[in-house]
């Protein structure tokens, strides 16, 4: 099963289409502009839905209506993520967590404001966990997101701190394998005045506040590729390796060919891998 989304204009953030398409089960759509839920017969039908000769239909049961920011879904395959960019109508999720929609259904629910939402966030087979504030990610359960269990308490010592979080490895060995993220600094580093600055970390989710420092990304936190310019990870679903793009300490050389690379404009981005044992 995956899930993509989908834009009439071809622009980032205007979407509304947000598809998941099931070998066994075919697709379904969920267009957020209006609520609506368009799905194959393999789905079934349920609650609130309406045969239509060739397929169903159906409206969710919130009154929320957005652009899409991104969208993914849950290994289990029992929750579709949307994420949104613009508000069009009654948004009643914090503008930082996504929209959590139980596939085959018209269940919808979110994070607010006040159930400590946070950044960026990874997302396993039952839980989801999210960077809630500097140095500090949590876990919750999709069925019960209100409730949250402190996983990490970094001492960051000054780092600038952006958490984008990898789980694969839950879609092999399930939710009690760590999830990994990565932090960058800005302004430019040339060397690293503490602990914990552009590193590639994993967080053992069980509360025990474990969290394992693999490699430094020495990334400058300076590229006009976002990817790069955060050294945003990614990794392996065993868990034994990941990799991130980064743009060095002007060590990496130009774009353009020439002898030298400027930090802020034209170094370019490197992928590099670090075996995590």
């Amino acid at each position: 099963m995956f899930a993509a989304e989908f834009s009439d204009t071809v622009v980032h953030g205007t979407g509304t289409y947000e598809v998941v398409w099931s070998p066994s089960k075919g697709c379904a759509m969920y267009n957020t502009a209006n609520g609506a839920v368009i799905e194959d017969t393999g789905w079934g039908g349920g609650p609130g839905f309406t045969f239509t000769g060739n397929g169903y239909t159906g409206t969710v049961g919130i009154p929320d209506r957005y652009t899409l920011h991104d969208g993914g879904v849950s290994f289990d395959g029992v929750y579709l993520f949307t994420g949104w960019t613009t508000c069009l109508s009654t948004c009643s999720a914090d503008g930082s967590s996504p929209y959590f929609c139980q596939i085959g259904t018209l269940s919808v629910t979110y994070i607010t404001s006040s159930e400590s939402p946070g950044g960026h966030g990874a997302d396993g087979n039952e839980l989801r966990v999210n960077n809630t504030s500097p140095g500090v990610f949590r876990k919750r359960q999709m069925s019960a997101l209100t409730t949250t269990t402190v996983l990490t308490s970094i001492p960051l010592g000054g780092a600038a701190w952006d958490g984008h979080g990898s789980w694969e490895d839950a879609a092999i060995f399930g939710d009690t394998y760590p999830f990994f993220f990565d932090t960058f600094a800005q302004p430019i580093l040339t060397t690293f005045p503490a602990p914990w600055y552009d590193e590639i970390l994993a967080v053992k989710p069980d509360g025990s506040l474990t969290v394992w420092r693999f490699a430094h990304t020495f990334n400058s936190g300076h590229n006009p590729n976002f990817q790069v310019q955060e050294a945003i990870q990614a990794c392996s679903q065993d868990g034994n390796f990941c990799m991130w793009a980064r743009s060095g300490w002007a060590h990496s050389g130009p774009t353009t060919g020439a002898s030298a690379c400027t930090i802020t404009s034209d170094c370019r981005g490197d992928i590099f891998i670090v075996k995590t044992q």
